[in-house]
């Protein structure tokens, strides 16, 4: 039986690890690191280490089958104090309880019956958006996204 092999990743920088890159540009970042170094990527912000899951079967081991054997960051666990215990800083019996009354809303009938929404949003979107006009498209998105939900 061989030794388990740490995951490559991108190397960083010597106190801030990927932090500057990733604080950059997160999609494009992420988006190479995936491509680049396959299913498990080892990134590191500053002290803390994490790990880019980027393959499906992976992804359900880690959120569903082994989800017991997976603890929030600590910087993720401080956000309790924020945000409270939400599905995002929540873990355990908790968490799966409050999965399972929001799980309803995730159906692929309930989410067509968003369609009808989403695409009013975004014709209205569309729609004011003005030839020659230079947009923070980013913020516009994010304001778009709002008001979908």
């Amino acid at each position: 039986m061989s030794a388990a092999r740490r995951p490559d990743g991108p190397p960083g920088r010597f106190l801030t690890g990927n932090l500057h890159d990733f604080a950059s540009a997160p999609i494009e970042f992420l988006t190479g690191v995936a491509r680049d170094y396959g299913p498990i990527a080892r990134l590191r912000f500053g002290r803390t280490r994490a790990f880019l899951v980027n393959d499906p079967s992976l992804i359900e081991q880690v959120m569903v089958t082994n989800r017991a054997s997976f603890v929030k960051s600590r910087p993720l666990q401080a956000q309790r104090r924020v945000f409270g215990d939400g599905l995002l800083t929540n873990e355990g019996d908790s968490w799966l309880r409050q999965r399972r009354l929001a799980q309803p809303a995730f159906h692929r009938e309930r989410i067509a019956a968003y369609a009808n929404v989403i695409v009013e949003q975004t014709t209205d979107f569309v729609e004011s958006l003005q030839p020659g006009d230079i947009e923070e498209i980013h913020s516009r998105f994010k304001a778009l996204t709002v008001a979908s939900v």
